[in-house]
């Protein structure tokens, strides 16, 4: 009897439970339990409560409906257009070869100081003396700020206002030439473009804080026309052959590196030599190939 009646105790709690499950949620149970803000208050016995927030969800729904209708019309109204040709010239007509700038990592060139430096009065030991302050000044070393180099070098603790004289402007005297970088030979030439020997003439040069003197090849600028193309590939591109005068280098223990820095550009872009630009090393052939790529862009 006793398991009887605990059977049937169980069973009506089943039963209990299975009735609160399958009941339906009343609205207030939901409002309270949502995480919709301001939800909990629809079911409020505070009627004007109730009446607040009801326009304010109210009008929060329509906002949102249409904004997304919006955001749909104008997906379907598309009122961009993108549109990508793609030309291949297949008429041989010339096309203008790009910029290409090149600068010697080395700044100052010991052989061009000391020519210029014999036509002084100055002593070998005084040149000498000249390009240990160089090299001091390029390490960064205290010693070339000492006083007595200050008072042994006047020339670099000089500050020059308004434009520089040619005679004070070192970095263009003193520098790298692209007259003396190309090698004069009766054999081959040294500069090719297109098939066709150039050489120095082609060449604009500009003064750079790092680097001393860049050159330029094919600038368009000062007087010197743009010089066309009409091939691609090795045969019908630049092609150089210099000498980067390792031996006139100044010693820099802070940055020991030998060769060019070299930028390909357009004629219209000044070249910041300190980005976007590939290292050449001395002995070794090095090939650039560059594409030509035009984008131009239309609404309609």
């Amino acid at each position: 009897m006793a398991f009887s009646l605990q059977r049937n105790k169980i069973q009506s709690l089943n039963e209990s439970s299975e009735d609160r499950q399958s009941a339906p949620e009343s609205l207030s149970s939901f409002a309270e339990a949502t995480s919709l803000h301001g939800a909990r208050f629809l079911p409020s016995k505070n009627v004007f409560r109730r009446v607040i927030w009801t326009l304010v969800l109210a009008a929060s729904f329509g906002l949102c409906t249409y904004q997304v209708f919006q955001t749909v019309d104008a997906f379907y109204n598309r009122p961009f257009n993108t549109k990508i040709t793609t030309k291949t010239d297949n008429d041989g007509n010339d096309v203008a070869f790009p910029a290409v700038t090149l600068c010697n990592v080395n700044f100052f060139n010991q052989r061009r100081y000391r020519n210029h430096a014999k036509r002084t009065n100055l002593s070998d030991e005084d040149i000498e003396l000249k390009i240990k302050a160089v090299e001091q000044m390029v390490a960064g070393s205290k010693d070339f700020y000492s006083e007595e180099s200050r008072k042994r070098n006047p020339e670099f603790f000089r500050r020059t206002y308004g434009e520089i004289q040619e005679k004070d402007n070192y970095l263009k005297l003193f520098s790298h030439d692209i007259k003396d970088m190309l090698l004069p030979s009766s054999i081959f030439n040294s500069c090719v473009i297109n098939g066709r020997p150039c050489g120095s003439k082609n060449f604009t040069s500009f003064t750079n804080t790092v680097f001393g003197q860049c050159h330029t090849f094919n600038s368009g600028h000062d007087g010197h026309p743009l010089i066309n193309v009409s091939l691609a590939g090795r045969l019908a591109g630049l092609k150089l052959l210099l000498n980067i005068e390792r031996d006139s280098y100044v010693y820099n223990p802070t940055e020991p590196f030998v060769g060019l820095s070299v930028r390909v550009h357009d004629q219209s872009t000044f070249p910041f030599m300190d980005h976007h630009t590939f290292a050449v090393q001395p002995g070794l052939q090095t090939l650039c190939a560059i594409k030509r790529k035009k984008v131009c862009f239309s609404s309609e």
